[in-house]
């Protein structure tokens, strides 16, 4: 069984009929299938092959895709999506994609460690959709007592 996801998926998620959503680097896909398992039709992206194969093998209708994002772009069409999550993985060349792949309306769960090789700057994920509705915005503590910044945000209708 999956790790339950976090509060901030679990609240966005809540703020939309279940639709398209769209989980980058989603590790072990523990937003992935809870999503799926709440009616949501998934897409799930990460480097990590045998990660992928487990989601593949437990649940077959989620679309389970092996793409290293720092090494190739994940096409996506632009509005395809009602729900993106990006969680724990910051990557600044994945925001644009973020933007356009949402439909308007849509909403994006993200989160990025303020240290380490992939860092963002405090208040960096925010500037990338300043013009949206921003409906929860944090900074605390994460895996291994690493600081993060999580934001949730409203693409404008």
């Amino acid at each position: 069984m999956a790790t339950l996801p976090t509060e901030a998926v679990k609240r966005a998620s809540s703020l939309l009929a279940c639709g398209r959503a769209l989980d980058l680097a989603c590790g072990k896909g523990r937003h992935a299938i809870w999503l799926h398992e709440q009616g949501w039709q998934v897409t799930a992206i990460d480097r990590d092959a045998e990660a992928i194969a487990l989601i593949r093998a437990g649940y077959p209708s989620i679309d389970a895709r092996v793409v290293d994002l720092e090494l190739s772009r994940f096409p996506t069409e632009d509005g395809a999506y009602d729900l993106i999550v990006c969680w724990l993985y910051f990557q600044r060349d994945l925001y644009p994609l973020i933007r356009s792949g949402l439909r308007p309306g849509g909403i994006a769960v993200l989160c990025g460690l303020l240290q380490g090789r992939f860092a963002a700057e405090p208040g960096e994920l925010r500037g990338y959709f300043s013009e949206w509705s921003i409906l929860h915005e944090a900074e605390r503590d994460h895996s291994a007592g690493k600081r993060a910044c999580e934001l949730i945000v409203q693409r404008p209708s």
